[in-house]
């Protein structure tokens, strides 16, 4: 098919606006103080520095329209030509091209999969969408199109996705049109009509219900062109009308054939319901009407404002002539709705002049609609939902953009609102929305859409299965258990995983403005620690194998063991650090980049020496996991993108971009521990490998889509590489690992990890992996507790590539408290001693009888531990304000003042032998003074010596938590929060821990990044109940005589296994205890006790059985 191809370069008006979005006001103030034909990136952001000096109280404010800016400067940054200027889309068609033929002549052996996120637990979503189309013939099947994932469709009604678009050049889809004749026949609008995220292409269509895809006749070129709205005539398929940022255009002919036919940035398109040849359009500031199907327009005037900077419209076949219209002011804020009832030759101002945007970003995201069923219900969204039932006088917010709990809550930052067939269908930067009640509630359709837009990946060294991502709009997300969950908010950045805790995740939002932490896999979040100073919008971290934590911002810091932050050196560097590598094998040697400038330290941070100048930006630094002299470099270069490498640890650098397509790089990776030495690539078109066997770099990108890859990770261990998009999620693909003859890997500390474990006896067990190709025999371990050192040789085979789980002697004798633990495995001829050591920490717990009071008045007697990030639990008598009224000594966080902010800090109970109990209640004094819905308070216990904890009870329990909110990041929807400073009793029931020899409760005490009160006070915790009785388990092997007795009491017994006997009364209390009893024939003395009944437990490795007994 031959199409005439509409050169925007033929279009003055076109050039002028071509790499940003017009209506950001640091935009129309830059025009008007520097009128060019376009603008460098840098000559944009200064602008915008400019324009938010004055703005600076806005800045920070939900909706404020900072961060949309922020994203599409990183985008762009990153695609840049020699003279600043983003790239043209021609030299990413070229690019694209270039890749295919490269692909063509490539041995690609790898098999990408998405890993999602495709879904999450709550309803926030997960990436962004402009625009949803509903099939006019089959109202089961959706069309969505996201700004960076392209075009997906639903045959089911949203209840699973298809991506569509896949094997294209990435594009932004913002505007979907199906023939109503012929639904095989689909155009969509290409680009991101609101932030201008990705490039667009012009209009596409299929003819194949979205299986392929072709160009039509209106086609751009230039960087920053994008097209929006796009309407089908109902009456004839062959005429179409699209609004783009250059101006409205029409095709006759199927779009074979454009013409202009509105010139401008026209941001909206309408057409009347019963009339195609009425045609509404708005640009920023205008309002057209055409009644001529399009072939002229003009301007309305008549009852609308003088001035807008924004304006969005829509119609409805209730009445089909009415159109409102709505208008954001020279502040993008409320600037009024308007209403005409004579299909838009009029209008007049509706009576709502309250501020329904609640932002002033109505430049990036504004939405209205009208009911198809009702002229009177309206909907307008910009950073929520509002609706009007009265033709738009009066509007209510229906939904709130931080609770998820809502029945009508969407995600933030309202791109799309439209009915189709009697339903209200939103999109937002969280996704797709829908609601069949006209708002009264919304269900989310996001599951299967992988949309995301992911600035960065960590994975977990044990496993591929264990990652941490930083999304656009939507946070951090943690995977685990093959489940995607957000642990924090904002915009997720970069991110680690503990080396030795696969569980433990870090994420920082933008800026590095607030460092999360998540201890499992993603389920659960809470912040740590503020910025000690703004960084780059992804401020980088790092984690060195000895599991600490480094980042960068004008200088280096590292995280302290009570979670500050620690400059390590001064601010030296050409600006902020944007990359950090730490030498695997040495702790001391770090690398950082700023800009186009590499810098070196030896002494773990304290000084660095600038050792080497790129050409252009440098985007990652890697270091051969195998010989720490050879150093990789990659820069983003949008047209002459590089790949580095030194022999020299950094002093020169050779060019080793080879055959690799012009296009940004952004990523490299070494494959550890691999004779080949694999090299993979990740660019702003995919992934691309090479290693020593090879004379070319490959494209290494079956079934991934052409999208960038922001950041790449390798699991050596399930011999894996992941992948970033920037709008399709995580990938991941199989990577072929040439093994040594001899290696082990010590794959994890499985026991003890940062667990508590009950009494003064460590187990441990220790995974390893015999990562060569002979069997393995012998392993030789050295660790330590403290600095104590032991050893131990295990013999015994290990198959090539398999796992064993090794234990190791018990210690006995720890104390009580916290321990640090080391381990190192090896065998003789090991490759790599790099992958031999492990670290972990533990806590050693005091074994008590339950029913004890804990009236906590003396420190010296206390057998609690207070665990987290700070340890701001004490026993004093508060002398605060508000729990200062109490006379009580016990347990408070901070006795003189308010408690810190970010906090989270574990009140953890002694462990207790539950099984001495038929039934048990919890009891304890307690006071509180939290910020409401903020900072929280609640119950945890484990019956697993700390590996998991469950929270106790709900809010709706008697006696028991005071509040059920779930809409910030600490409230689980089961907490104490707000304030009751007078102390009283709390119970719950805990008979259903009976069965549990080992159970550990704890206080969970968490506080968010500001505002801080007085805290909590916690006294008298105890646990009462009814004594458990068993007569006839074990009844063949436990004989207890003579019963009754004056005291004197005889046990037999067929075994000797080690036994624990504990004695307790009616009320519950221990009033005997012995430990280590291995005699089959043992005498216990109670001849000291009241007459009364008693119950004996006796407890061993595998067993407990409780006996009654009488003194007489």
């Amino acid at each position: 098919m031959k199409f005439f191809f509409f050169s925007v370069f033929s279009l003055f008006t076109i050039l002028s606006f071509s790499q940003y979005v017009e209506d950001a006001p640091w935009v129309k103030e830059l025009h008007k103080t520097n009128k060019k034909n376009s603008y460098t990136i840098k000559e944009i952001a200064n602008a915008f520095d400019a324009y938010w000096k004055k703005h600076q109280d806005e800045k920070d404010k939900k909706g404020s329209g900072y961060k949309p800016f922020k994203r599409w400067e990183n985008h762009w940054k990153l695609q840049m030509d020699k003279n600043g200027y983003p790239i043209s889309n021609k030299t990413i068609q070229q690019q694209w091209e270039a890749k295919q033929s490269l692909q063509r002549n490539s041995n690609d052996v790898s098999n990408w999969q998405n890993l999602g996120p495709y879904t999450q637990l709550s309803k926030s979503g997960q990436g962004r969408l402009n625009v949803i189309a509903v099939d006019p013939n089959n109202p089961n099947t959706y069309y969505v199109g996201a700004p960076a994932g392209g075009i997906w469709k639903s045959i089911d009604a949203g209840l699973s996705w298809t991506p569509l678009s896949d094997y294209l050049p990435q594009i932004g889809v913002s505007g979907i049109a199906i023939d109503p004749n012929n639904s095989d026949i689909i155009y969509i609008a290409t680009g991101d009509d609101d932030a201008n995220d990705t490039y667009s292409v012009g209009v596409m269509k299929s003819i194949d219900g979205g299986i392929t895809w072709n160009t039509t006749g209106l086609q751009f070129t230039n960087s920053g062109e994008t097209s929006g709205e796009i309407y089908i005539n109902p009456s004839d398929s062959n005429m179409l009308w699209v609004a783009t940022s250059v101006g409205a255009f029409k095709t006759i002919d199927g779009g074979q054939n454009w013409n202009l036919i509105l010139a401008g940035n026209i941001r909206d398109l309408k057409l009347h319901p019963n009339n195609p040849s009425i045609i509404y359009a708005a640009s920023s500031n205008a309002f057209y009407r055409s009644t001529n199907a399009g072939d002229t327009f003009t301007a309305v005037t008549s009852g609308l404002p003088a001035s807008s900077n924004r304006i969005v419209i829509d119609v409805t076949p209730a009445n089909p002539n009415i159109v409102y219209l709505l208008s954001a002011n020279s502040s993008y804020q409320f600037g009024g709705l308007y209403k005409s009832t004579d299909s838009g030759v009029s209008f007049s101002r509706t009576n709502e002049y309250d501020d329904i945007f609640n932002s002033s970003q109505a430049w990036y995201d504004l939405a209205l609609t009208v009911s198809d069923n009702n002229e009177n219900i309206v909907f307008v969204g910009v950073l929520d939902i509002w609706k009007s039932t009265d033709g738009g006088n009066d509007f209510v917010k229906i939904n709130n953009w931080y609770a998820p709990s809502e029945p009508a809550y969407t995600h933030a930052d309202i791109h799309f609102l439209r009915y189709f067939n009697g339903d209200l269908y939103c999109g937002s930067d969280g996704g797709i929305y829908k609601s069949t009640n006209d708002g009264i509630s919304f269900t989310e359709l996001n599951e299967g859409l992988s949309i995301s837009q992911i600035y960065r990946i960590a994975n977990a060294r044990q496993n591929a299965t264990n990652i941490a991502g930083g999304l656009q709009d939507n946070g951090g997300f943690g995977y685990s258990n093959n489940n995607w969950n957000q642990y924090h908010g904002g915009d997720g950045m970069d991110c680690a995983v503990d080396p030795n805790n696969p569980n433990k995740y870090y994420g920082f939002s933008q800026y590095g403005g607030s460092l999360n932490v998540t201890y499992d896999g993603g389920l659960t979040g809470q912040g740590v620690v503020s910025a000690p100073e703004q960084g780059n919008w992804i401020t980088p971290m790092f984690m060195n194998n000895d599991g600490e934590l480094f980042a960068g911002f004008s200088k280096l810091y590292q995280l302290t063991a009570i979670n500050t932050w620690f400059p390590l050196s001064g601010s030296i560097f050409a600006g902020r650090i944007s990359n950090i590598e730490i030498a695997p094998n040495d702790v001391n040697t770090i690398f950082v980049s700023s800009f186009t400038s590499l810098y070196k330290s030896t002494d773990k941070g304290f000084n660095f020496t600038q050792i080497y100048t790129a050409t252009n930006t440098i985007s990652s630094i890697e270091i051969n996991n195998d010989n720490p002299n050879i150093i990789y470099l990659t820069t983003s270069s949008g047209e002459n993108g590089q790949v580095l490498k030194s022999v020299d640890a950094g002093n020169s650098f050779t060019d080793i971009t080879g055959n690799l397509p012009s296009e940004s790089k952004l990523i490299i990776k070494h494959v550890p521990h691999n004779f080949d030495n694999d090299l993979y690539v990740g660019t702003s078109l995919g992934v691309y490998h090479i290693n020593d066997t090879m004379a070319n770099w490959e494209t290494f990108a079956t079934n991934l889509p052409n999208v960038p890859v922001m950041d790449l990770e390798i699991n050596f261990n399930d011999h894996k590489l992941l992948a970033a998009t920037y709008g399709r999620g995580v990938f991941v693909t199989d990577i072929t690992i040439v093994p040594p003859a001899d290696d082990i890997q010590l794959v994890t500390i499985e026991t003890p990890n940062d667990n508590v474990l009950c009494g003064d006896t460590l187990s441990p067990e220790i995974l390893v992996k015999n990562q060569g190709t002979n069997v393995i025999n012998e392993v030789n371990f050295n660790y330590d507790i403290d600095g104590t050192p032991y050893t131990y040789t295990y013999n015994g085979q290990i198959q090539s590539l398999q796992t064993a789980t090794i234990s190791l002697p018990n210690i006995t004798g720890l104390s009580l408290g916290e321990h640090l633990m080391q381990v190192t495995a090896t065998i003789p001829n090991d490759a790599y001693i790099e992958n031999n050591t492990s670290y972990t920490k533990f806590y050693i717990n005091s074994i008590s009888n339950p029913t004890n009071l804990n009236t906590f008045n003396n420190p010296i007697n206390d057998s609690w531990m207070v665990t987290g990030t700070q340890q701001v639990w004490e026993i004093a008598n508060p002398t605060t304000t508000n729990l200062g009224v109490n006379s009580n000594i016990g347990y408070v966080t901070v006795a003189s003042s308010n408690y810190p902010d970010n906090v989270s800090s574990y009140l953890t109970s002694p462990c207790y032998d539950m099984t001495v109990f038929s039934s048990a209640t919890m009891k304890f004094d307690l006071a509180f003074d939290l910020e409401q819905d903020w900072d929280v308070l609640y119950v945890q216990y484990s019956v697993d010596q700390g590996d998991n904890w469950e929270v106790l009870g709900d809010a709706s329990d008697p006696n028991w938590y005071n509040s059920n909110y779930s809409a910030n990041q600490l409230t689980i929807g089961k907490q104490w929060t707000g304030t009751d400073a007078t102390i009283k009793e709390y119970s719950h029931d805990v008979s259903f821990l009976n069965n549990e020899p080992n159970v550990i409760f704890r206080f969970a005490f968490l506080s968010d990044q500001a505002v801080n009160n007085e805290g909590v006070l916690i006294d008298n915790f105890v646990i009462e109940g009814v004594a458990a009785i068993n007569e006839n388990e074990l009844s063949n092997t436990i004989h207890i005589y003579p019963n009754p007795s004056n005291g004197i009491y005889t046990i037999e017994r067929k075994t000797n296994t080690s036994l624990s006997i504990g004695v307790y009364d009616i009320t519950g209390k221990r009033v005997y205890f012995n430990t280590n009893e291995s005699n089959t024939k043992f005498t216990i003395n109670l001849s000291n006790l009241e007459n009364g009944v008693y119950f004996v437990n006796l407890k061993s490795d595998k067993d407990s059985v409780t006996k009654k007994i009488i003194k007489n």
